[in-house]
């Protein structure tokens, strides 16, 4: 009777330590799916694509089946960007049973979340592209059976990309001041300014009348001084930039002249386009 009674006892506890044994198990693995989860992104309908020009922000906004993935990047024309140093993503996941939908952000020290880039046609404004992103939930009392990792891998974007243009600063060109014109044996220096600022031009194998281009044989550079700190435009090959001689005296050195200018600062990357510039003066040197 004892050793039935034995069995009996060791039996019932065998039987509690397994399912304290199983219960444990599934909550380790509840608290672990809770924790972090893998999903494979679907996009119901194709991205909205946009390119800011003025900043070189690339935008994709993508509709899944769970809510709106947004990733914002530097757009520097190379085929791999890791997010982590060039880009902001958020996805906004709806859950059920809840009105509110649950944000995450950019998992920080993750080097694969990134975007690749398959193709852009610029003729057409079509891109292509790829990405997985690992992100952190960072809205708070929301739904505990969203993760608080969520790995989004198989994202694909396609579609036309909508372009914003550089904000451009259009003026007309009027010196404040004489210029100053200096002639050397094979080319053709002046100095001129505005109430903004300095102009220099440089006229490479100056050889008199006629018109002078960018990059080939007109340089120069554009500096202002507006709010105490110094900027710089140099010429961009984006726009127009040339000097036309309209006459010039070899003898007399005397000389004039008009110009048009798209300048850029690549610090601010703030663009000015001067037109309707004249200059006329008497060249120093031999």
């Amino acid at each position: 009777m004892k050793i039935l009674f034995k069995n009996v006892i060791k039996k019932f506890l065998l039987f509690s330590a397994g399912v304290l044994l199983f219960s444990c198990t599934n909550k380790d693995e509840l608290e672990q799916l809770t924790k972090e989860k893998t999903e494979v992104w679907k996009s119901n309908q194709a991205p909205i694509i946009t390119l800011d020009e003025n900043t070189d922000t690339l935008t994709f906004e993508s509709y899944g089946e769970n809510g709106k993935l947004t990733i914002k990047m530097k757009y520097t024309g190379e085929w791999r960007s890791p997010l982590i140093e060039t880009g902001r993503v958020t996805y906004q996941k709806t859950t059920v049973g809840s009105t509110v939908p649950v944000e995450y952000n950019l998992l920080p020290g993750r080097w694969s979340s990134v975007l690749q880039m398959n193709m852009t046609d610029f003729t057409s404004q079509i891109m292509k592209a790829e990405f997985q992103v690992s992100l952190k939930k960072s809205t708070s009392g929301s739904s505990p059976e969203s993760p608080e990792v969520l790995h989004i891998t198989n994202g694909k974007l396609f579609g036309h990309y909508t372009v914003i243009p550089k904000v451009i600063k259009e003026e007309v060109w009027i010196s404040s001041k004489k210029p100053i014109i200096r002639y050397y044996p094979s080319s053709l220096g002046i100095e001129l300014e505005n109430a903004q600022g300095e102009l220099i031009l440089s006229l490479g194998s100056f050889t008199g009348v006629k018109k002078y281009t960018f990059p080939i044989n007109l340089f120069g550079i554009y500096s202002t001084n507006k709010t105490g700190e110094l900027s710089l435009f140099d010429f961009s090959p984006k726009g127009e930039c040339m000097v036309e001689i309209t006459s010039w005296d070899p003898v007399t050195k005397k000389v004039k002249g008009r110009f048009n200018l798209y300048l850029v600062n690549s610090i601010t990357e703030e663009y000015l386009n001067y037109t309707g510039g004249e200059f006329e003066g008497v060249a120093e040197g031999n």
